[in-house]
């Protein structure tokens, strides 16, 4: 009898644990159902995205078999689906052997310029399509492990488009470039001719002007002589600057160590009879022992000169018109400044001044400028490695800096006088 309702006992222990694995085997069986709902909405917005997409999208076993094939691939390359899955890659993308790719160092021994890069980065190659076009593409690759196999995935877009458009842009910027190679050819041939007849004019008009010394004073003759005199130094210095100009692109080849401090004197001795015309007092403020800098002496000469200008034409009608020039070291480049006490200029065109062509329109100077000279200037001392700025209030003058890089160590040993 005890036997019995031992072997009862064991039999009802044997059942509940049987109900509890069943409990256990129905919870699993409902989430494996919902991770099954979860696959196929994953696969129903997989499909829908890779539907409507204009990017061909495929799948490649690590045999380099296809897999997966997107309604994008079709259109891009022609083929049903039903017609490559289980095909090579290698029927679409020639060049492209992922098992190459797997195998340390395979770009290097491959060596070919359709050699693919590692996965993860953009792949420039060729497609080929079902009518035999070959084409541009890019190709990303991402891969992933299922059953111990590696499976590759491709995004892939056609940029052909692209390839014609860059094409055609260089074609349009070599034709932009030879006409305006051709068009400053014709204006520096146009301009050289200019010049002479110019130069002979403001000669000539010199000359009357003496020569009518000896007759009796004519104010209508004298206006009329003085304003032909001006209009040719205006048009010779407009043909100057332009010229300059239009030089800038060409590389200069005569660097040396120069002495800011003799430029500056020979600029300034170059516009003396403009300066004691006008009553302008000139200060010049060198440091001792200024180190050199490396540059070409003519352009270095032309921004001073253009700067210098600047500052005389700009003086305005103001008592004690004054022009200071200044230079000194600062750590590893020499900082240089033209300072006046004239007009000053308005907030609003100091950022525009060192463009070409640009005239201030509300500017008070008796002399028109080319609107040449500050943008020669600053692409003067850009091309030293150079920077140029201006600090101006108006009514106040205004300062332009310009700031050149010092010297290597023993490359200012013998300067350039």
């Amino acid at each position: 009898m005890e036997h019995a309702q031992n072997k009862v006992e064991r039999l009802s222990e044997e059942v509940k644990r049987l109900r509890e694995r069943l409990n256990e085997f129905e919870a699993l069986r409902a989430e494996l159902e919902q991770v099954k709902e979860a696959l196929r909405d994953s696969e129903i917005r997989f499909q829908a995205i890779t539907a409507f997409t204009e990017f061909a999208i495929i799948s490649i076993s690590s045999q380099n078999k296809i897999t997966f094939w997107n309604s994008g691939a079709e259109n891009m390359f022609g083929y049903p689906e039903q017609d490559v899955l289980g095909r090579p890659i290698s029927m679409v993308v020639p060049h492209l052997d992922l098992h190459k790719q797997s195998e340390p160092n395979a770009n290097e021994k491959d060596g070919g310029p359709e050699s693919p890069k590692p996965q993860g980065c953009a792949l420039e190659m060729k497609g080929l399509r079902k009518d035999g076009d070959k084409f541009p593409l890019d190709l990303s690759l991402s891969s992933s492990i299922s059953k111990g196999e590696v499976f590759f995935s491709a995004i892939i877009r056609d940029i052909s488009f692209r390839k014609r458009a860059l094409r055609n842009l260089e074609i349009k910027t070599a034709e932009a470039r030879e006409k305006t190679e051709d068009m400053e050819s014709f204006i520096q041939t146009v301009a050289h001719d200019l010049k002479s007849p110019v130069i002979a004019i403001a000669g000539l008009t010199r000359r009357l002007r003496t020569s009518a010394d000896v007759l009796p004073p004519d104010p209508t003759r004298e206006r009329l002589l003085g304003q032909i005199e001006s209009g040719a130094q205006s048009i010779e210095r407009f043909l100057k600057e332009l010229l300059d100009g239009l030089s800038l692109s060409q590389s200069d080849q005569d660097w040396k160590p120069i002495r800011l401090d003799t430029m500056i004197d020979e600029v300034v001795r170059q516009h003396e009879h403009e300066i004691a015309e006008q009553g302008i007092a000139v200060e010049i403020d060198i440091e001792h022992e200024l180190p050199a800098i490396v540059g070409s002496r003519h352009r270095l000469t032309q921004v001073l000169d253009n700067l210098l200008v600047n500052a005389i034409v700009h003086m305005g009608p103001g008592p004690n018109p004054t022009i200071r020039i200044a230079c000194r070291c600062e750590k590893e480049s020499v900082l240089t400044s033209v300072s006046d006490n004239g007009t000053g200029i308005a907030p609003h065109y100091q950022g525009k001044i060192f463009e070409r062509f640009f005239r201030s329109p509300d500017s008070s100077c008796a002399r028109g400028g080319t609107g040449l000279g500050l943008f020669i200037a600053r692409k003067i001392v850009e091309s030293h490695k150079g920077r140029i700025w201006v600090e101006s209030a108006e009514g106040q003058g205004a300062t332009f800096f310009f700031v050149l890089p010092k010297a290597a160590i023993g490359e200012g040993d013998d300067y350039e006088i």
